[in-house]
């Protein structure tokens, strides 16, 4: 009698997870985590921007802050580190403001001691470098702290640097 209970429970629970997957796929769920993505795909224009689809097409150098030679910065603005879709995007293609930032990246160490995770709602900007020779560079600012190519953040005895540098990108913002 035992046997045939947890067989018709065994079965039931089969029965049930089948269900829920075949509707799942041709529907938004909540269980599943799909709800976000099938809702901001029918909600939003999901082409990708001219300015992602370049990005996409770079090849990235290693991570790293000796950065040099670069003609052109691609910032992308986004409300949330969690957003797929930018605030702003937009190309800086002034050489002398490229390479006050660069000048600046290139003065803070590349690893630091602090560890910090973030929540998902945090803003984030994107800075892409377009260099010369095929060497392309990503750096990432959450909030108000650069991340560093070792992935850990700055504390504040370096603060003059890293806001040097979102001030400059934060008046780039706002201009365009």
């Amino acid at each position: 009698m035992t046997k045939t209970i947890i067989f018709i429970v065994i079965i039931i629970i089969i029965w049930v997870f089948i269900y829920m997957m075949y509707f799942t796929n041709n529907s938004p769920s909540i269980m599943w985590n799909n709800y976000d993505t099938e809702m901001s795909n029918k909600n939003n224009n999901t082409k990708e921007s001219e300015i992602q689809t370049r990005i996409n097409s770079l090849v990235f150098s290693e991570s790293t802050f000796k950065i040099t030679n670069c003609n052109e910065l691609i910032i992308q603005q986004y409300n949330k580190a969690n957003d797929k879709k930018t605030n702003k995007e937009f190309i800086v293609k002034d050489i002398n403001t490229i390479n006050e930032i660069t000048n600046t990246l290139n003065e803070l160490p590349e690893d630091w001691e602090e560890f910090r995770s973030f929540i998902p709602t945090i803003p984030y900007t994107l800075l892409t470098f377009v260099c010369n020779d095929n060497k392309n560079y990503k750096v990432e600012i959450y909030s108000d702290k650069i991340k560093t190519p070792g992935t850990t953040f700055y504390s504040s005895n370096t603060q003059t640097w890293e806001k040097t540098v979102i001030d400059i990108v934060n008046k780039l913002i706002s201009s365009n």
